[in-house]
């Protein structure tokens, strides 16, 4: 017989829509509507501004063998600043019992909470994982039930409001809202393209215990797709070298989540006002004084990329960056369609960073961008080197790349609109091929770190005199391994003779 104990009723239309879904065997069949619930509250420590009498009315113990944990969106508790053990202190780690499943279960309220109006229909469409894991449970329970056994779910939903206790009655207004409009858009037909969806945010898989990790770090979100991700891949380095709990702001969340599984916590709004942060401006490569940074609240600042800072930690890198399976699919399947009939085909990303930099580069930085002469030597190592190679070229400066890069051997394809505003599926592209060709800015350093192939880039673009080498070092920036062409400078001679066509006061690059 199988007896489930339910944390809340969201649970059962939950579970009932669970059953329904064609991949659960029709022999399984959903527990009555009229199980009973059992309410658990999280840790109070962790949530002092919690109304106390929740606290009070229950406790957690759980002995039980089987557990599903539903933990809420970010937005809601923050529960993911915290792992699992912390939150729920009483339930025994798998690992250590042998008997416990803790299954990581999304609950209604946390849906709704992330304002994406997902049904749990499309959370096992679009998060297999989570599927699986249900299917497993529900297979135990059948075989348990085989058996003539005893089995014991327990659902375990953080459920508590972050909105002190005297805005319940509005907030429960605002839900009852909330769902009125989620109807009507589903009986108008409505649903929204789940690529240009930001993902729902996961428990933390990996984080260390809080009793070693003392305050929180977290950094600046500024810049576009490839400043996002040093500045992300530089806290996550820094932090853990200085023994701190790495979180992110809701915006880097935005620039990031849509395209990568990245796991760092996301820190509230609301707390993001309420600590007294210490900023720390960084430069461009790693310091032995970033070892020894204090401060138990900092906030890193800066444009930070140089795998000086986390290429020591590369292979965890590169998992945060791993891509969500559609945006990887995707970007595979038009690669393959681009092969063609090529038997021994070699996939070339190549990146010509235009737009702003061709004003910016000259006036300012002393500097050129690439011209037509160094994308010939570039496809031309390629083209010497690999049988059957294909360039896959991406620019938010197309119209210029039609017009310098020879295509008629066939094995050059400009892909993309070249739309600044929508980085995502170019990067996908450029980092699913097999080796790449990049310009100048952090959109082609990444694309190049996430291919893992042969790289070609453009070296010695400035005067020596440059004030962009004050900030920038080439040496940090580009992996030994990467092989330089250097640029033709004499474009900037003209300019030198003319003092006033150069502007002495130099601007930040916006480095995509």
């Amino acid at each position: 017989m199988l007896s489930i104990h339910l944390s809340t009723p969201y649970i059962h239309p939950i579970l009932h829509q669970s059953f329904q879904h064609p991949s659960v065997p029709s022999s399984l069949s959903p527990p009555p509507s009229n199980t009973p619930c059992t309410f658990f509250s999280p840790n109070p420590a962790m949530y002092p501004d919690m109304d106390h009498n929740i606290h009070q009315s229950f406790h957690l113990l759980v002995p039980t063998p089987i557990y599903i944990l539903s933990l809420p969106s970010h937005h809601s508790l923050r529960t993911s600043l915290y792992p699992t053990s912390t939150i729920f202190p009483s339930i025994p780690p798998a690992e250590k019992s042998g008997k416990t499943i803790i299954v990581p279960l999304p609950s209604a309220t946390a849906i709704m909470a992330n304002g994406c109006g997902l049904t749990w229909m499309r959370v096992l469409e679009e998060y297999p994982e989570i599927l699986a894991m249900f299917l497993s449970l529900m297979q135990l329970f059948s075989l348990s039930s085989q058996a003539g056994t005893t089995s014991t779910l327990t659902a375990v939903a953080v459920t508590v409001s972050w909105i002190p206790s005297t805005l319940v009655f509005l907030l429960i207004l605002s839900l009852l809202a909330f769902l009125s409009v989620l109807l009507f858009l589903f009986l108008d037909g409505w649903q929204s393209d789940p690529r240009h969806r930001v993902p729902y945010p996961k428990p933390i898989r990996h984080c260390q215990d809080t009793s070693s990790v003392q305050g929180i770090w977290t950094v600046n979100s500024i810049g576009r797709l490839g400043n996002q991700m040093g500045e992300y891949a530089t806290l996550y380095a820094l932090a853990k070298m200085n023994g701190h709990q790495a979180c992110i702001l809701p915006e880097m969340h935005q620039h990031l989540a849509p395209l990568f599984h990245i796991t760092l916590p996301v820190l509230h709004k609301d707390m993001v006002k309420r600590i007294p942060w210490r900023n720390y401006q960084l430069h461009d490569w790693m310091s032995e004084e970033y070892r020894h940074i204090q401060g138990k609240y900092v906030q890193l600042m800066g444009y930070p990329c140089s795998w000086t800072f986390y290429h020591h930690l590369r292979d965890e890198i590169l998992w945060q960056f791993s891509f969500h399976n559609h945006v990887r699919d995707e970007a595979n399947q038009y690669l393959a369609r681009l092969r063609g009939q090529r038997r021994h085909v070699t996939y070339v990303g190549v990146h010509v960073r235009r737009g702003d930099y061709v004003q910016l580069m000259p006036t300012t930085w002393k500097g050129v961008v690439a011209d037509r002469t160094y994308l010939e030597k570039a496809m031309g190592y390629f083209r010497a080197k690999y049988k059957e190679p294909v360039f896959v070229v991406t620019s938010n400066g197309m119209d210029w790349c039609r017009k310098n890069i020879d295509a008629s051997r066939g094995d050059v394809y400009f892909v993309g609109d070249g739309r600044e505003l929508s980085p995502g599926r170019d990067f996908a592209l450029l980092a699913h091929c097999n080796h790449t060709i990049m310009t100048i800015g952090t959109f082609g350093i990444w694309a190049a770190y996430l291919a893992r192939g042969e790289t070609i880039y453009l070296a010695n673009y400035t005067l020596p005199d440059s004030p962009f080498l004050q900030i920038f070092k080439p040496s940090a920036a580009f992996l030994p391994e990467w092989i330089g062409i250097s640029a033709d400078l004499s474009p900037l001679l003209s300019l030198e003779t003319e003092p006033s066509s150069l502007d002495s006061r130099p601007q930040t690059p916006n480095n995509q």
